[in-house]
């Protein structure tokens, strides 16, 4: 066996595969930032698009600002996965299939009641 070989075996040398590393500015994840970002400049660039006083552009740019942290926030059950996902995901369910509820009684021998 050549000496300039690993001496390590393969089982010791993975890898992980579901390390996730993120980049953050402060405390919160630069990708969030963006979302909230880009979801506000839309809603500013519509709000400068539709003709319309002062105050009802800046209560649009408030709304796209609350959806853009709503689209960046996670849901506390499962956070691995974005709200906007689970919305998308919602809305294309199909609602014409019916999943039964499996129920089994178990009796209870030692019941006192």
């Amino acid at each position: 066996m050549n000496k300039y070989l690993n001496r390590y075996s393969v089982r010791e040398m993975v890898i992980p595969r579901t390390t996730k590393v993120v980049i953050k500015i402060f405390m919160f994840n630069i990708i969030d930032l963006l979302i909230v970002f880009f979801v506000t400049l839309i809603g500013i660039k519509i709000s400068s698009a539709i003709p319309t006083n002062p105050f009802f552009k800046l209560v649009l740019v408030i709304a796209s600002f609350i959806v853009g942290v709503f689209c960046a926030s996670r849901s506390v059950n499962n956070p691995g996965i974005r709200q906007w996902k689970i919305f998308i995901w919602a809305l294309m369910e199909d609602r014409h299939k019916y999943y039964p509820i499996r129920y089994e009684k178990k009796e209870n021998r030692n019941a006192r009641i």
